[in-house]
């Protein structure tokens, strides 16, 4: 009775989503509040140190790790604020490129990142670099914090070949429709020797379906999911998945490391509820979400 009463609750969320979008585009976040700014702030600077710089110490397998310092970067799908970019560059690098489909940092307050900045508490110079290097962003005139935004990048043509040293991301590998595609432009923008870090969530994104089914748009078979999709939906990739289209598109050493699972009891009540194209146990159905590390090769 409970997994018939998700099956359908996920269809209904499913087709508001699809109405919501269809009617007002990609949703923005906007901050009203000092706590929500002072929380972003944070996030951010996790995202940054506990994610991508702690992982690029664990995969390179020394104390050292893999120095950002002077390298170029990529973000794919930075999301609602620069906020990760703005601390990429105290931290030295040459330059932040990121690129999104949908424009969702208009809406995010100059206070903000002047909070952000003084988070960080940089030396003078370096918080005026990054004061001049934000205000030329949010007028268009890109320089060492350079984010694009298009509906269908050609990152060959935006970024250039070969000019890439790392690349990061943050719960937005999940949410590209054409990963072929993406990754077919990665092989020719990631320098050889590129590193790729990204952290990937394999739950359902509806937030109160989430916490009672994070399984449930496993659910329903390719046809039916489809049938409700949008730019930026989940695409539904599992953690083999990735490993191997990674493989196929020019990359070695790719690791996918799990950072958080679901509870056992949870699992056994709904995973034989699950389409039987997600049965099988390479799906790794426990996996909540993991980080992904890559090198490129040629």
């Amino acid at each position: 009775m409970k997994n018939s009463a998700f099956f359908l609750s996920g269809i209904v969320f499913m087709f508001f989503y699809k109405v919501k979008y269809l009617l007002f585009g990609y949703g923005v976040t906007r901050v009203s509040s000092l706590e929500e700014m002072e929380r972003i702030i944070e996030y951010d600077i996790s995202i940054v140190d506990e994610y991508w710089i702690s992982s690029l110490a664990k995969y390179a397998g020394s104390g050292s790790g893999i120095s950002i310092e002077g390298r170029v970067i990529l973000e794919i799908g930075p999301g609602y604020d620069l906020g990760t970019g703005l601390y990429l560059l105290s931290k030295d690098i040459a330059k932040y490129n990121a690129v999104d489909v949908n424009n969702l940092i208009h809406s995010v307050p100059f206070e903000f990142y002047e909070r952000f900045m003084k988070r960080i508490n940089a030396d003078p110079d370096k918080s005026a670099l990054l004061e001049y290097q934000l205000k030329r962003t949010m007028s268009g005139r890109n320089d060492r914090l350079n984010y694009v935004c298009s509906a269908n990048p050609d990152m060959v043509n935006i970024f250039g070949r070969k000019s890439i040293d790392l690349v990061f991301s943050h719960f937005s590998l999940e949410h590209v429709n054409d990963l072929h595609k993406m990754l077919s432009q990665l092989d020719q923008v990631v320098r050889p020797g590129g590193v790729l870090v990204s952290r990937i969530d394999f739950l359902t994104h509806f937030r109160w379906l989430r916490n009672l089914d994070p399984l449930n748009m496993y659910r329903y078979g390719a046809g039916f999911y489809g049938l409700f999709s949008y730019s930026g939906m989940p695409n539904r990739k599992r953690p083999f998945e990735f490993v191997e289209l990674f493989e196929e598109n020019g990359w070695d050493d790719v690791q996918m490391t799990p950072s958080s699972l679901l509870d056992d009891k949870y699992l056994n009540e709904s995973v034989p509820y699950l389409h039987s194209s997600f049965s099988n146990e390479r799906n790794q159905m426990q996996i909540a979400s993991a980080v992904i590390c890559a090198t490129k090769s040629r």
